[in-house]
């Protein structure tokens, strides 16, 4: 538990830090609600922000508090560099979850490319996990992120469609992806409504025709 305060307070600190001295960012209150296979039925609430620094550094953070004893923190810093076709970025990741007695803490980097209609990334995270007596080390997971923008040309709306293993608060290995959907809607110049939903079939790299989690998300974002 007192990993968790200093994980939190560490993170809304930099969240705080970051709302001071950005140029441009955005606040976002999510909630959860859905199915997991293995704990039923679950609910969540979560606290994302995103802080636009310069034209080449960002930072983004954020966690989330669910009903089956999961706690997630991440912090993802990215550079940025603009190219004639698109927006290449170097992400790095800071991710930590404690789930009932087992504590799972990562570290990651990867390098991503966003064009007008797609946008990928794929890297590499080390990652931990502990229990009440054990220890277990993953030196080496893939990460990766592959999507489609289907609304680039419209300011007030987005629509997302994308296949990760490494979407925000879920962290998993390479042969668990999840296929998610995204739509925004900004119904002013500060204020934003997210509704999207994700999908996890089961099985190895899921070839199965059951799932094995689905949930819905629905979030209020402000941005500056």
């Amino acid at each position: 538990m007192k990993q968790v305060k200093r994980y939190t307070l560490t993170l809304l600190l930099l969240c705080i830090a970051g709302a001071t001295f950005a140029q441009e960012g955005s606040i976002l209150v999510g909630v959860r609600g859905g199915y997991n296979e293995t704990f039923g039925n679950f609910s969540a609430i979560s606290l994302e922000a995103q802080h636009t620094f310069s034209e080449h550094f960002a930072l983004e953070g954020g966690f989330q508090q669910n009903t089956y004893e999961r706690f997630v923190a991440e912090v993802r810093p990215s550079y940025h560099h603009k190219l004639e076709f698109g927006d290449l970025q170097v992400e790095a990741l800071a991710h930590y979850t404690t789930l009932q007695s087992i504590q799972t803490c990562a570290l990651g980097i990867g390098v991503g490319l966003t064009t007008s209609h797609l946008f990928a990334t794929v890297g590499y995270y080390f990652r931990t996990l502990q229990g009440s007596s054990t220890l277990l080390t993953e030196p080496f997971n893939l990460l990766y992120e592959f999507g489609v923008s289907c609304l680039p040309k419209l300011d007030d709306w987005a629509l997302k469609i994308a296949l990760t293993n490494c979407r925000n608060f879920d962290l998993d290995r390479h042969y668990q992806p999840s296929l998610y959907i995204d739509g925004w809607w900004y119904p002013s110049e500060k204020i934003g409504v997210m509704l999207g939903a994700s999908y996890k079939p089961t099985g190895v790299f899921h070839i199965s025709s059951t799932f094995y989690q689905f949930y819905a998300n629905f979030g209020v974002c402000y941005r500056w």
